[in-house]
């Protein structure tokens, strides 16, 4: 693997008209890409907050069908824990504070030497160590 895939990007593909560049990227690049554990929560987490409708339904069925195709999902681990403690410490001392889902996401990306691919790189770019990248602009 190379490419942990971030919430953004595995849902543009169910948006009516989705960023070409990143879905170009996304046919290209995904056999090299997983996601993580938090992802794939925030994902499944965002289906179950919907009314019962077919679009509901849809975006189970894609989710499920991601999963039958073997997507590569990465547990949040003891190597990820005790990074992102550390990185806490250092970004506490910078008066910054990221959310609990980045912070998992970036810890996952960084013990497995991978590249987060976002849309919201931002929310990424103040951990230290951590490569990004936006498929939506290349």
């Amino acid at each position: 693997m190379k490419y942990l895939l971030d919430t953004n990007i595995i849902s543009e593909p169910m948006k009516k008209k989705p960023n070409t560049k990143m879905m170009n990227n996304l046919a290209l690049k995904s056999i090299h890409s997983c996601t993580s554990a938090t992802v794939w929560h925030e994902l499944w987490h965002g289906v179950h907050l919907l009314q019962n409708s077919k679009r509901k339904d849809q975006i189970a069925s894609y989710l499920n069908l991601l999963s039958d195709d073997g997507l590569n999902i990465l547990l949040f681990c003891q190597k990820s824990a005790e990074w992102l403690a550390n990185e806490r410490v250092h970004l506490k001392e910078k008066g910054l504070t990221p959310s609990k889902y980045d912070s998992e996401i970036a810890a996952v990306a960084y013990v497995n030497q991978l590249i987060i691919i976002t849309h919201n790189v931002d929310d990424f770019k103040i951990f230290d160590g951590l490569h990004v990248q936006d498929w939506f602009g290349e």
